[in-house]
């Protein structure tokens, strides 16, 4: 049987607001005040920027 493994500890205080909480918290107002043509365009943008400019939608799935 194997043995429990010791914790280690976390620090006791950490900050309830931080600087990526609140960046995260602004992004997430801004993408909720997007209209549908907006949203469409910006998903449309970051698909040409993983997959290049050329692609129009996203790749099908290799199968293996």
């Amino acid at each position: 049987m194997r043995k429990a493994r010791k914790r280690t500890k976390k620090p006791g205080h950490y900050p309830a607001e931080t600087i990526g909480s609140k960046l995260a918290a602004e992004a997430r107002q801004m993408a909720n005040s997007l209209t549908e043509q907006q949203r469409a365009d910006s998903f449309q943008q970051a698909i040409a920027m993983i997959y290049g400019p050329d692609a129009t939608k996203a790749p099908a799935r290799s199968r293996r």
